[in-house]
């Protein structure tokens, strides 16, 4: 595995990823009243296309710089402060 790989950053909300396993995850399932914890210091989450519409009614909404510019809702105005998460 190469250095970068080793280091490569994760998108926003993903600390680690790993495909579904029927042995391992027989017994998951989703929880019935969400915790939001995990974004709770996350002020900016990458929106697809078809959420883009939806997210502008409810959201300030801007774009990353570079080559590809991935839109982004914004949640907070404060790096670490989500103000939608307690």
């Amino acid at each position: 595995m190469t250095e970068a790989k080793k280091t490569a950053k994760l998108p926003a909300l993903y600390s680690d990823l790993h495909p579904v396993n029927v042995e391992e995850h027989a017994g998951s399932s989703l929880a019935d009243e969400p915790d939001f914890k995990f974004a709770r210091d996350e002020i900016r989450i990458p929106l697809t296309l078809p959420e883009l519409t939806k997210a502008c009614r409810h959201f300030p909404i801007g774009f990353s710089s570079g080559e590809t510019p991935v839109p982004f809702a914004f949640l907070g105005l404060t790096e670490g402060e989500n103000l939608f998460v307690d």
